[in-house]
């Protein structure tokens, strides 16, 4: 269970960086162009797209301490990188290849 929700967690938080990235684009090239028309609306899907990801890095979070990644019980461990290291590290190989390409 741990591999496949934190590997599907993943791949929503790719997601969405990926959209955020497109927002970004769209908004130089609306600035370059002057097209002010939904504007703003550029900005609220930033935002919603930040609250999605704060709430997948919660879970994600939670996900690795659950499975003993946190810093408490790492404390060498205690930035993101090692965390999900020390978690990926108790999966079998395959699925830990996978996870870590």
């Amino acid at each position: 269970m741990g591999f496949n929700t934190c590997k599907a967690l993943l791949l929503q938080e790719y997601e969405l960086v990926r959209r955020a990235a497109s927002l970004q684009d769209a908004i130089q090239s609306a600035v370059k162009s002057r097209e002010w028309t939904g504007f703003e609306g550029h900005f609220t899907a930033l935002n919603n797209i930040e609250a999605e990801l704060a709430a997948l890095e919660t879970e994600r979070e939670r996900l690795f301490a659950a499975w003993g990644g946190a810093a408490e019980n790492a404390p060498n461990l205690g930035d993101d990188k090692g965390r999900f290291y020390a978690f990926a590290a108790r999966l079998p190989l395959a699925e830990r290849n996978e996870l870590t390409a």
